[in-house]
């Protein structure tokens, strides 16, 4: 009986791509893409602090009545802006304290929780569109930020898969967004982000009641950006019988990575005996989205060599 080599196929896969920008915003915008001072996650429209959208980064003094005595106070500058964030010193989304903003006081600020002359309170404010990532991994969002705050006062930020209706706390790689008295990056990517078709993301200010206060600035944000890159699938054939005659029947096993869509169809194909796949011989395929075997037949007529190999490939998409 004649007899043709068949040996191990390597690796296939689609081409890496770099990040995709899906949603940018630096709030220069007429329009910025952020609704300010929502009541989602506990949080008040209104209170003792509220979200801002401007360009003021100067301080100021002021005075706020507390049990009828004036009390004075000072709201430092807020520190300016690095040259990563383009443009610096422009507008930036940004917490204020309410007394501030009444004596003109713009700048990145809070009141601090005492549980006497000002009360707690939380403060939202998210994305009003949503992205899809379905098709993509390694979806990442990245912002500048800044917040100062104190042990019961600081940022969190979150993220939704249902338009906003409910949301997820982000805790990885920071839970509190505090002692951060100048402009920092943070990058965040979960796999819980991949594959979502309706994902957008929010902050929230959380100003506790403290004995101990806290110090400016408050929680500040910009350049926000969401980035994501096509999915990679990879098949990777396993090892077949070494030696195979023609009009033998083979089981061919692959590993598939990645997602492949319903009615997608592996192919195991058969080379020329160089190896070339330049007109290659499909000899079974099955209707799958996983990995697992193929059922095959080496065609009769195959020619002796020595240099076959066997590779899967899919349609859906194809790989």
């Amino acid at each position: 009986m004649r007899q043709l080599l068949a040996h191990l196929c390597c690796l296939s896969s689609m081409a890496l791509s770099a990040q995709t920008p899906l949603f940018t915003e630096d709030f220069e915008g007429p329009q910025p893409a952020f609704i300010l001072n929502t009541t989602d996650v506990g949080s008040v429209q209104n209170g003792s602090n509220t979200w801002l959208l401007n360009d003021v980064y100067a301080g100021g003094g002021g005075d706020v009545i507390c049990s009828g005595i004036p009390i004075n106070f000072t709201i430092p500058s807020t520190p300016g802006q690095p040259a990563g964030i383009v443009p610096a010193n422009g507008s930036y989304l940004h917490t204020a304290a309410t007394e501030a903003v009444a004596d003109g006081i713009l700048c990145c600020s809070f009141a601090s929780a005492d549980g006497f002359c000002t009360n707690p309170g939380n403060h939202f404010t998210r994305m009003d569109q949503d992205v899809s990532t379905v098709g993509l991994s390694g979806t990442t969002f990245s912002f500048w930020w800044l917040c100062n705050g104190g042990n019961s006062i600081y940022g969190e930020v979150y993220y939704s898969t249902d338009g906003g209706s409910s949301w997820n706390l982000i805790t990885t790689p920071i839970a509190q967004y505090r002692n951060q008295p100048t402009w920092t990056q943070q990058s965040i990517s979960l796999a819980a982000f991949d594959g979502q078709p309706t994902l957008r993301f929010g902050f929230r200010f959380v100003n506790g009641t403290s004995l101990l206060g806290g110090q400016d600035p408050g929680f500040g944000i910009d350049d926000v950006r969401i980035e994501a890159q096509p999915q990679v699938n990879a098949l990777v054939t396993l090892a077949v019988p070494v030696q195979l005659c023609a009009g033998q029947a083979v089981t061919i096993g692959y590993d598939a990575q990645g997602t492949y869509q319903a009615g997608n169809v592996f192919t195991a194909e058969l080379s020329d005996a160089t190896g070339s796949f330049a007109a290659p011989v499909a000899i079974g395929s099955v209707m799958s989205t996983t990995s697992g075997t193929i059922a095959g037949t080496i065609p009769p007529g195959t020619p002796v060599g020595a240099g076959y190999r066997v590779r899967v490939v899919s349609d859906l998409p194809a790989v």
